[in-house]
């Protein structure tokens, strides 16, 4: 990957003048050197988690292991130096850290059992997401997709509260696993992850995620030729530009290439969104917090497609 490459060679660049008593791999290895066999697993498997925070549940999730060993290991981390607490139970690592726990990773898991370490990750976090926003939006599960659970512990979110304290805690973690789902292999996730966190992005006006999160599902819908997924991503996107109260022409673009790619799958829904977009131009009005398609908009696109 483009992103572990550069991180190999930020080391490399330090290590160029050949002193071993400098370089920085060698003053890591000190510090790794004295963890335990259990200590030293959940450092490299840290390194390679996407985001730039860890905490006891993610970690497990990489381990496949329980919440409360993962959270005493970061712990351990911590008072070795290899991790720096940033909010209680939430840690982050220095990128040359990161860098140097990633390759041993690669040397001790290998790929595989590396991707087997990031889907469960991936898996946890599309479920929590999931499950947060059925305590905040429990009237829209039904058209949210469905998670399955995964192997790993989930945080408790029970209601509207936790959930929106964790998923705020969580948003720049949650487009760092777009991104990397989006590009490295996990399509369905990022596809997935961007159709349930749109109104949580949309009505807390977190738009630079938001378009950040629907372009990754975009990406990931052209890979899969999923064009039902592309079309859902598009109108999320045309939605946050009127939203913005501006470009609306690029929404309309966005609407109007929605509405070819639901016309080509039949899609109904789709069309009604995507047509409903297109009427309503560039007048300024705002994008409604309440966007269900109603039944009226659906018949009305059983009619056959003009043009």
């Amino acid at each position: 990957m483009a992103e572990l490459a550069d991180r190999h060679r930020r080391l490399d660049l330090l290590d160029a003048d050949g002193d071993a008593w400098t370089a920085v791999r060698a003053v890591f290895s000190w510090s790794y050197q004295h963890l335990s066999p259990a200590t030293a697993r959940a450092f490299w498997l840290a390194g390679v988690h996407p985001g730039a925070e860890i905490d006891a549940y993610s970690l497990a999730a990489l381990l496949g292991e329980a919440v409360t060993p993962a959270g005493e290991l970061l712990e351990m981390l911590a008072r070795a130096y290899l991790v720096q607490p940033v909010q209680p139970g939430r840690y982050q690592m220095h990128d040359l850290l990161r860098a140097y726990a990633s390759t041993l990773a690669q040397a001790n898991d290998g790929s595989e059992a590396q991707r087997a370490a990031l889907t469960r990750l991936f898996d946890y976090y599309r479920h929590s997401a999931a499950a947060a926003m059925d305590a905040l939006r429990p009237a829209e599960r039904h058209r949210r997709p469905r998670i399955p659970v995964p192997a790993a512990p989930v945080p408790p979110v029970a209601d509207a509260a936790a959930a929106r304290a964790w998923l705020d805690a969580q948003r720049s973690n949650l487009v760092a696993i777009a991104a990397h789902t989006s590009a490295c292999g996990w399509p369905a996730h990022a596809i997935t992850l961007a159709a349930t966190l749109y109104r949580y992005l949309d009505t807390g006006g977190h738009y630079p995620e938001a378009v950040a999160i629907h372009t990754y599902a975009r990406n990931a819908a052209r890979c899969l030729d999923d064009l039902g997924a592309e079309a859902t991503a598009l109108t999320s996107l045309s939605a946050i530009d009127r939203r913005r109260g501006r470009q609306f022409e690029l929404a309309q673009v966005e609407f109007k290439a929605a509405l070819s790619l639901a016309c080509r799958i039949g899609d109904k829904e789709a069309r009604a969104r995507a047509r409903r977009g297109i009427s309503r131009g560039g007048s300024g009005i705002p994008w409604p917090h309440e966007e269900a398609v109603t039944r009226a908009e659906v018949r009305q696109e059983s009619k056959p497609v003009q043009g």
